[in-house]
């Protein structure tokens, strides 16, 4: 699903930073700077392609670290036992577009 949004460079931060998601939907800047063992640039530039992309959005700041969310895979980890995932996936998109409606 997320590689079709678009191109992540092979090895990429980006590219790796979407496994890291499997494990921990929810991400800040430095803790991809300690999953993936990389500069917290590097981080930065992933998260903003990651937002670019649709993959994850803004949460809120805490302690002063941005905190990203990649909310169609909480909706799929969150729907309940034996529904289908596409509902779920649906579902999440449906919110995205209003949380972003309403940001705009």
């Amino acid at each position: 699903l997320w590689q079709a949004r678009g191109y992540f460079r092979n090895k990429s931060a980006a590219q790796r930073a979407l496994t890291v998601l499997l494990k921990f939907p929810i991400i800040s800047v430095e803790m991809l700077h300690q999953e993936l063992q990389v500069s917290n640039q590097a981080s930065t530039l992933a998260i903003n392609q990651l937002v670019d992309k649709g993959i994850i959005r803004f949460r809120r700041t805490e302690n002063r670290k941005n905190i990203y969310a990649a909310e169609e895979l909480i909706a799929i980890l969150a729907r309940p036992f034996g529904s289908e995932t596409e509902t779920a996936l649906e579902r999440a998109q449906l919110l995205l577009e209003l949380n972003t409606a309403t940001h705009n």
